[in-house]
Parts: structure tokens; sequence; C-alpha cells
């Protein structure tokens, strides 16, 4: 009787293992993001741009179905901003789009 109830209860154990990891299975995945002024030459012509990590455009995102984001902005200009996703699906009202 024991014998068979530890066997039962091992092989429940294995499977709710085995499952939780490929249902749930997922990574964090975090970016922090530096938004600045900087100067570019275009033509000659020095100019003012705003540039995220240092980069215009800025840098790809990537993540896999499943990931969770963190993705931290870190606003250095002298007014507020915010920032336009590509490739994502998202409401307007989470999109960075004013009206």
């Amino acid at each position: 009787m024991f014998y068979r109830l530890f066997l039962t209860l091992f092989f429940v154990g294995i499977l709710n293992v085995v499952f939780t990891q490929n249902s749930f299975a997922q990574k964090v995945v975090r970016y922090d993001l530096w938004v600045k002024d900087t100067l570019v030459t275009f033509a000659g012509k020095a100019k003012r741009a705003i540039a995220v990590n240092g980069q215009i455009p800025m840098p790809t995102l990537t993540f896999t179905e499943g990931d969770t984001a963190e993705i931290m902005v870190h606003n250095q200009l002298k007014e507020a901003t915010s920032l336009h996703w590509h490739g994502l699906f998202l409401p307007n009202k989470e999109d960075g789009v004013l009206f």
C-alpha cells in the first residue's frame, strides 16, 4: 500500500514538474532605454536629434512569445516623451499616440 502511494505521488510530482515547466516556461527580458538629446550631422549640417542608447534609430528589442518584458525608459530630455513601437500590436492608448 505504501509503495503504491509512493509511486503514485512520485509520478504525479514528475508530471507536475514537466507540464509546469513546459506550460509556463518563460524568461524575463529586461531592457534599459536611455532617451537623450544628441547632435547628428546630415548633409554637412549639425541637427538636434533624439537618440535611444546613443542610437538612431533606437536598438531593436527582441522577445519570444511567453517572455515577460521589462522595459525601463530613462527620459533624459528636458521635456516629456513617449516611444512608438513598431511590430507590436498595442491599443492606441498604450502606443504613445496622442489622439
